[in-house]
């Protein structure tokens, strides 16, 4: 079901990536597992670039499938969005986005470097990210008040060498 989070709390639904990355286009599929506790399965709903697909329900393994995302393999570079809605059992919602990007143009021989899967930003990963940039940005405001520090001080001790330089009292 995904990574859990820092705080242990594993997600309630979540687009699995392959357990292999090394699939042709032709057996790609997209699945998403859920939580039958917590998640009504018909209530989820899974779009590719904004338009709903169609999904086979597999209860066995509590993960809804849609098979043969590509008829025939893509001869360029192909990105999709794919998005996951669902409802839970108190009413509110939930949702998961993955981008995925096929270029077969950079390795036909084997698939290794085929695929790139990218969370978006509601996701945990996602989180992750938007939490290291805010350090990055704490880290970066840091640096500015110290080099704004640093200038105050030379200006404050320029400012002293002109003043005592007008008045005459040498230090």
């Amino acid at each position: 079901m995904g990574g859990l989070s820092r705080y242990n709390v594993p997600p309630k639904m979540r687009v699995i990536e392959p357990d292999d990355q090394a699939v042709t286009p032709s057996d790609f599929q997209i699945r998403v597992k859920y939580d039958p506790s917590d998640i009504n399965p018909t209530s989820i709903n899974i779009a590719i670039n904004e338009k709903i697909v169609q999904g086979k329900l597999d209860e066995n393994h509590n993960q809804l499938v849609v098979p043969k995302i590509f008829k025939t393999p893509p001869k360029q570079a192909v990105t999709m969005l794919i998005e996951a809605f669902a409802v839970r059992k108190n009413g509110k919602e939930v949702s998961d986005k993955i981008r995925i990007i096929c270029d077969p143009e950079s390795d036909q021989e084997d698939y290794i470097e085929y695929w790139e899967f990218k969370r978006e930003d509601d996701t945990y990963w996602g989180k992750e990210m938007k939490a290291a940039a805010g350090h990055a940005k704490r880290i970066f405001n840091s640096l500015q008040f110290i080099a704004l520090a640093f200038l105050l001080l030379a200006v404050n001790a320029i400012v002293t060498q002109i003043f005592m330089w007008i008045t005459g009292n040498p230090l």
